[in-house]
């Protein structure tokens, strides 16, 4: 973390909070030098991007990377033969 001056602009990594309940890809028009050029919903899974934000991933996102909250579906209805 740092200070930020007056007028500087902000910019968000998505991949920190979202951890793709809804997949998508958007391309990136921000013309950042560090821009990754699309935002998807997967973008947390990259090494690169767990590397540059390490320590700023939402909690439950930092346990999909540690692997220690698994995605899961739920069982699949069945109807029992008569």
């Amino acid at each position: 973390m740092r200070d930020i001056n007056i007028g500087e602009e902000l910019t968000h990594d998505y991949a920190t909070i979202d951890g793709g309940a809804i997949k998508y890809e958007i391309p990136c028009n921000c013309g950042a030098p560090t821009c990754r050029g699309t935002i998807s919903s997967g973008d947390w899974k990259k090494k690169e991007v767990q590397d540059k934000n390490k320590g700023y991933f939402a909690t439950y996102i930092q346990k999909k990377i540690d692997g220690k909250l698994f995605e899961s579906r739920p069982p699949a209805l069945t109807k029992k033969s008569a």
